[in-house]
């Protein structure tokens, strides 16, 4: 019988990077995915992967037992994986619909099978005689694919002559298709592309113009309306449209590995394993992110998120298009950030007191209301706070001084405010609370959110957001007016007293005096779909929290310990942490292995991706520097078993899983024989137990070749159900019991407590026919104990 074992440990690969249409995805050497920019979460489960293709605002990804997982937009169905696609080998994703290539090498394709104007297309109408495929790569409307013959078909859109594929091309080894143009690579090295040459105004921008003196290429990548190759040595050259600085290659790259051009962007590793990105950063797609670390405050825009780490310094991501992510280089030590919710920019105090501010600078009109320009007399200040299109900040002195846009009076300080020690100016109103506790509050008024209640009292705190405000009383009651269409004024009855309150856009938070968070309020985004977005949900696992903030349509939250969570709407990438994409992930499990009555087991192995850890006396242990994702813990043979524990780990987390070590051991027995009844020799036979409460999962318990006698016996098996193949290298053909040619088909062998399940049969065919047949007879049990 094989020994039970683990996942296997992770082993050192190479990272992949992955340019999407505003997302860029990493595969670091243990298989770990960090996406960010638009749409960039991942599924919690997703596991170690292989192989990633972002689309437009899909991304989908194989795991390393080949499944296919994809996420994201759905409006075509292109993130609907087929239920009977099996184990897949390669995907491509692009505007909306998608490809893959089966283990076997048979190619499926799903999603929307029409232009922008409603005309079939026939991008996923794969051709009936293509036969088997090595690689597939999908494009805006069309699809292309290398045969196993090398031979290119292209199929789909055609309006820009992109399915047109040359006569003359000949045997080719790689594809790629762009927004509108396919470019391929001969066997030979030499580069070909055809199709759209213009940008969508009509301009020539030459992605389809190969440049003459390439030489011979490794690798390319079309984008959108750009196309990049790399060299045989290691030079990248990019060329098309360049609006975005997309085909700008920086100076000191040095020699590449891989190139990914995106749908305006471009992303290389180089062979020393750096990573840098270029191009359109709308959605923060080139930043490359480093690990946050410990946070002492966050701020929420209406699309974008801020933080400070305890050292003083500035990270911003999500919505860029107004530049309101990109952090002034020499800014230096931060105090204090503030990103309005309703609104697309940032403003932060420098340790010295300076105030600075960037991002968008009109209103939506597009006129100039200059809430980035901070008033040269200014001086030091020790608060901000940015609204929609203005700015508040309070100096040392405590006056209040706003500006920006004014249409609704929320920039007109009242001449008797007096000194103030904090306001908020999150939408198209502002609120003060003087240093004598009294709140004031105007601007837009529409819904009463500038009305602060005549029985208020005094204020410890207060957030005003997008049409309502709230705040804590000195008591550490909380009141709430305003708009109210979504609930967001409605304090929940039993939340007792209140430390902190965030409003947002359309909803609320608050923290209780023993640092438990509530959220209420709208939790769908603003779109024909209104998709929930689950601002209002806060995570279980998220603990005691030192501060939250409520934005537009997400919410974020710090621990005590200074780690952040944020969720809700990610569609510009507002909600995934930063961390350094190509740094593994390492989690901690701990638990306590026990007996069947509660005792603990002590000398006990625990093993999880080649991580190893022995319980004390007390049953207690402690495994560490477990690779974060899907996980299965197993405790290492002894006398006794216990089922494998499926987990997904999480980095910086602490997963706890306990084990209760049975007894409860049977067997099983067959034989195998050809069609002649004849015993035959040297069959694999393999028995997988079904790890309960998981379809989806089987562990490989025991493995061994049939005798003489076409015989095989497994002693000592955990009881429950199992799967057994067959594998005879004559034929090189593989069966499964009982009389099944596939794994999904499978008969499930029950072994049971102190027993023998007889009878698990096979026969072949021998010489090979065309079918393998199984013979499967009908299993047996016989009362033989086999672990005493």
């Amino acid at each position: 019988t094989a020994p039970l074992a683990a996942d296997a440990p992770v082993g050192v690969g190479l990272p992949v990077v992955e340019a999407g249409g505003g997302t860029t995805c990493v595969i670091n050497a243990a298989g770990q995915l960090y996406c960010w920019g638009r749409n960039s979460t991942l599924p919690a489960d997703l596991g170690a992967v292989k192989q990633v293709s972002a689309g437009s605002d899909h991304t989908c990804a194989i795991t390393e037992a080949g499944a296919l997982r994809c996420w994201g937009d759905n409006e075509s169905g292109q993130t609907d994986v087929p239920d009977a696609l099996g184990a897949v080998s390669q995907v491509s994703a692009d505007w909306s619909h998608t490809c893959a290539i089966t283990a076997g090498g048979a190619i499926h394709c799903w999603g929307r099978n029409t232009d922008g104007y409603g005309n079939v297309s026939g991008q996923t109408d794969v051709p009936d005689a293509l036969g088997a495929v090595s690689q597939v790569s999908v494009g805006r409307q069309h699809t292309c694919a290398i045969t196993s013959g090398g031979a290119l078909r292209c199929w789909g859109g055609n309006q820009y002559g992109q399915a047109n594929v040359p006569s003359d091309l000949g045997a080719v080894s790689q594809v790629s298709a762009g927004g509108d143009h396919t470019c391929a690579l001969t066997a030979g090295g030499a580069l070909h592309c055809w199709g759209r040459n213009t940008d969508w105004q009509g301009n020539v921008s030459g992605q389809t113009d190969v440049p003459d003196t390439l030489g011979a290429l490794s690798q390319v990548s079309a984008g959108g309306d750009h196309t990049c190759a790399l060299t045989a040595s290691g030079a990248l050259h990019c060329w098309g449209n360049n609006w975005s600085g997309q085909t700008d290659v920086p100076d000191a790259l040095g020699a590449l590995r891989q190139v990914s051009a995106g749908g305006s962007h471009t992303c290389a590793l180089t062979t020393g394993g750096a990573l840098h990105c270029w191009g359109n950063n709308w959605f923060g797609q080139t930043d490359v992110p480093d690990a946050l670390g410990a946070l002492s405050q966050v701020s929420a825009g209406f699309y974008h998120t801020c933080a400070i780490s305890e050292g003083g310094a500035l990270h911003c991501w999500g919505n860029n298009d107004y530049g309101q992510t990109d952090v002034p280089s020499d800014l230096g030590t931060v105090s204090q950030i503030s990103a309005g919710a309703g609104g697309y920019h940032t403003c932060a105090i420098s340790e010295g007191g300076a105030l600075h501010c960037w991002g968008r600078n009109t209103d939506w009109q597009g006129n100039v209301t200059g809430q980035t320009n901070v008033p040269s007399d200014l001086g030091t200040v020790n608060q901000v706070s940015a609204g929609r299109s203005h700015t508040c900040a309070i100096s040392e002195s405590g006056a209040l001084h706003c500006w920006g846009d004014n249409r609704y009076g929320q920039t007109d300080v009242p001449d008797a405010l007096g000194a103030v020690s904090q306001v908020s100016a999150r939408g198209e109103h502002t609120c003060a609370l003087t240093t004598g506790g009294a709140l004031y509050c105007w601007g837009y008024y529409w819904y009463g959110q500038t009305n602060v209640p005549s029985d208020l009292g005094t204020v410890s705190q207060f957030s005003a957001g997008g049409y309502h405000t709230c705040a804590i009383t000195a008591g550490g009651a909380l009141r709430c007016w305003g708009e109210n269409n979504y609930g967001e004024t409605d304090v929940p009855s039993d939340l007792g007293t209140v430390s902190q309150v965030s409003a947002g856009l359309y909803s609320t938070c608050a923290l209780t005096g023993a640092g438990a968070l509530h959220c209420w309020g709208n939790n769908r985004e603003f779109s024909e779909r209104g998709n929930v977005t689950g601002q209002i949900e806060v995570p279980e696992a998220l603990g005691t929290v030192s501060q939250v903030i409520a934005g537009g349509h997400h919410t974020c939250a710090i621990s005590q310990a200074g780690a952040l969570h944020c969720w809700g709407d990610n569609r510009f990438g507002q909600t995934t942490i930063p961390r350094n994409p190509l740094a593994i992930q390492m989690a901690t499990i701990r638990g306590r292995v026990t007996d069947a009555a509660g005792a603990g087991l002590a000398g006990v192995t625990l093993a999880a991706r080649g991580e190893m850890a022995t319980t004390d006396a007390t049953g207690s242990y402690t495994l560490t520097n477990v690779p974060q994702g899907s996980v299965t813990l197993v405790a290492l043979p002894t006398q006794r078993f216990a089922p494998p524990q499926h987990a997904f780990v999480l980095a910086g987390d602490v997963t706890a899983k306990d084990f209760v070590l049975a007894s409860e051991l049977g067997a099983l027995a067959g034989q195998v024989r050809d069609e002649r009844d004849a015993a035959l020799r040297g069959v694999r036979v393999v028995a997988q137990l079904r790890l309960a409460g998981d379809e989806a999962r089987w562990l490989t318990m025991a493995s061994a070749l049939s005798d003489a006698d076409g015989r095989y016996a497994f002693e000592r098996l955990p009881v429950g159900s199992y799967r057994v193949s067959f594998f005879d290298p004559a034929t090189h053909r593989s069966q499964f019991y009982n009389r099944r040619a596939s794994a999904a088909q499978a008969d499930l062998v029950a072994v049971v407590k102190d027993a023998t399940t007889n009878n698990i049969d096979a026969v072949f065919q021998r010489p090979l026919a065309s079918l393998a047949l199984i013979n499967g007879h009908g299993a047996s049990v016989s009362n033989n104990p086999t672990n005493g």
